[in-house]
């Protein structure tokens, strides 16, 4: 065997062939035809020009009025279940709720809702009332949302509570309040 790099074979060559020999083969020999079993197997090509292209996704329905209602509503009973429990479970305590205990409350109901609403949002792309009624938040350029736009959908819900409301009227425009001050969409699923 020689040192020369070009003469050394690269593949398994049949025996009494040399690495110097090409090989030929009949075109219209289908496998078997020449004596050897051997099938002829494309390869694919990573080239992006020569790649198939990706099926193209439909586009997401936008929500309409009654399921962002709905998951609103689903979501607002989760968090007066709270209130519940947490009254509740005070006076069964033995200590009665007054206008004292309105700022724990209000900041233990705050600090829930946020990580009801984020975390959610940012890993799952909705709430559970927005699975139970069907929706999904998405970027505008179809992306799960970040935690920043997260964040943003959630501080654009508490403006929407605080106006009681007025946020979602912009909803039937087809973008609610927090679609448009977290640069995303809500749409069927």
């Amino acid at each position: 065997m020689s040192d020369d790099p070009l003469e050394l074979p690269l593949f398994d060559r049949p025996p009494g062939r040399s690495a110097a020999e090409p090989e030929t083969a009949d075109p219209g020999a289908g496998p078997g035809a020449d004596g050897d079993d051997e099938i002829d197997v494309e390869i694919l090509s990573l080239d992006p020009d020569r790649s198939p292209a990706p099926p193209a996704a439909t586009p997401a329905e936008p929500a309409t009025l009654g399921p962002r209602l709905a998951a609103g509503i689903i979501d607002l009973m989760v968090h007066a279940a709270l209130l519940g429990i947490l009254v509740g479970g005070s006076s069964a305590l033995g200590v009665a709720v007054g206008s004292r205990h309105a700022m724990p409350l209000a900041i233990v109901l705050l600090l829930f809702s946020f990580l009801y609403h984020v975390v959610p949002l940012a890993f799952w792309g909705n709430t559970p009332g927005m699975a139970v009624a069907g929706l999904r938040a998405r970027s505008l350029n179809d992306e799960p949302l970040s935690l920043p736009q997260a964040v943003r959908r959630w501080l654009a819900l508490l403006l929407t509570a605080a106006t009681l409301g007025l946020g979602t009227l912009v909803a039937l425009s087809g973008r609610s309040l927090a679609d448009r001050l977290s640069d995303s969409r809500t749409v069927l699923q």
